[in-house]
């Protein structure tokens, strides 16, 4: 049973700080009768309406005393609508419930009362007052229950903000929170009170609703896969590997999967996520079996996984190296400033620290240089720039280095890309 302070402290904003004038109270099970007495309610007249005539109560709350302020309390249900004499008065009067539910409702200042049922079926949520707190901020009054579960959720999960992405891109994040290993079959302690409070159920619909992601038997692991595969193909441009066709979602999905992961990627506090958790899927799923036979130009606007960022540095390198005789400087440097400006090779990128984003820039301006010097050798071919002395170009990093030397008159030249004291 609700105490009566909570009871109180409901009708005294509504009568305070929502400037009501007459609440009626219809207590059918009598359970909040001998409540009525110790209500302190300042200035505010409480009517029993089984003790007081219908045309008593209009007389006096419309002529006598149209300026006050009354509780009209009635231990019955609310009458028909032909049989309410006090209709009038009821259609511009609040109505006031004292089960928990609807004292909720009231202190989380909605104006819908059909979400008591919802609330009553989250009264695990609602047991702990920081909760309640944290819930009240995000409310508005015209709030549906679709609204106060995705904010509910949002409190658990301890998003930035109420709003789908955020909160998936927070659920994400939390895997790589707990321990050093990512474990993307053991659910994380945020999922486990998701499913303590029941929201679980009420999350997987929204998902489906926006994502279009539908799933026997939903799972934060299962989800990622298809986000990740489904914003790969819609950057790719051609034919996805057909080995991974079943993951991509139907595009109104795809489309929302896409702005999930860009903001994903770009935020300063869960980009780090981003980047352990696309490279732990793109173990799962084997990608790299299936990069070989891509070209860079069906990939260039792909910013999905660090091994395709990591291919097409590979592969322009290659196409560098194999077009030397004719090389095309302006489609090395184009493709060399979109991948610089990217994701995976932008030193100004956040994310995880073990990416070598700054090696992969350095990698990019090496391959510039190359073809700067493949172009300046094809264009004096027969004059003396190459006779005199050996040219070099060199760019370099702290963990990478990229050479391109011409080695003695003849004008042989090599590439060599090479991290210090490792492997790229």
């Amino acid at each position: 049973m609700t105490d009566i302070k909570q009871i109180n402290d409901a009708l005294d904003r509504a009568f305070n700080e929502e400037k009501q004038r007459i609440i009626f109270w219809n207590d059918p099970e009598c359970e909040f009768k001998n409540v009525l007495p110790y209500l302190l309610l300042e200035n505010v007249t409480v009517l029993r309406l089984d003790e007081t005539g219908a045309l008593e109560v209009k007389i006096r709350i419309e002529r006598d005393d149209p300026t006050g302020r009354y509780l009209l309390y009635s231990p019955t249900e609310e009458p028909d609508y032909e049989r309410d004499w006090l209709l009038d008065v009821r259609l511009f009067s609040r109505s006031f419930r004292a089960d928990r539910a609807s004292i909720l409702i009231d202190e989380l200042g909605l104006t819908n009362h059909s979400l008591r049922q919802n609330i009553a079926d989250r009264r695990k949520f609602f047991d702990n007052r920081e909760r309640l707190q944290k819930l009240k901020i995000m409310m508005r009054p015209s709030d549906t229950a679709a609204d106060l579960d995705c904010k509910m959720i949002a409190v658990v999960a301890k998003a930035d903000q109420p709003e789908l992405f955020n909160i998936v891109s927070t659920l994400f994040h939390s895997f790589t929170e707990a321990t050093e290993e990512i474990d993307l079959d053991t659910a994380t302690a945020i999922w486990s009170q998701i499913e303590k409070f029941e929201l679980d159920r009420p999350f997987w619909e929204m998902v489906k609703a926006t994502f279009w992601y539908a799933d026997e038997a939903p799972s934060l692991k299962k989800f990622l896969i298809r986000l990740l595969v489904t914003d790969y193909a819609n950057h790719l441009k051609t034919n996805l590997p057909r080995a991974f066709e079943h993951l991509v979602l139907p595009p109104a999905g795809g489309r929302n999967a896409v702005v999930c992961l860009a903001q994903w990627r770009d935020s300063s506090s869960k980009g780090s996520s981003y980047d352990k958790l696309s490279s732990e899927v793109a173990t799962l799923i084997k990608l790299e079996d299936h990069l070989s036979g891509l070209e860079i130009d069906d990939q260039i606007d792909v910013m999905t996984f660090l091994a395709v960022e990591k291919g097409i540095a590979s592969g322009l390198r290659e196409r560098v190296q194999s077009t030397a005789e004719m090389i095309n400087t302006d489609d090395v440097r184009t493709i060399a400033t979109r991948r610089q400006a990217g994701h995976w090779a932008s030193p100004n990128a956040v994310g995880a620290p073990e990416v070598p984003r700054k090696a992969l820039h350095a990698v990019y301006d090496a391959l510039v240089a190359a073809a700067d010097f493949f172009s300046l050798r094809n264009k004096y071919k027969t004059g003396s720039i190459l006779k005199t002395r050996p040219q070099c170009f060199v760019a370099t990093n702290t963990r990478f280095t990229g050479l391109i030397s011409c080695t003695d008159t003849s004008a042989k030249l090599r590439i060599r890309l090479r991290p210090k004291g490792g492997t790229f």
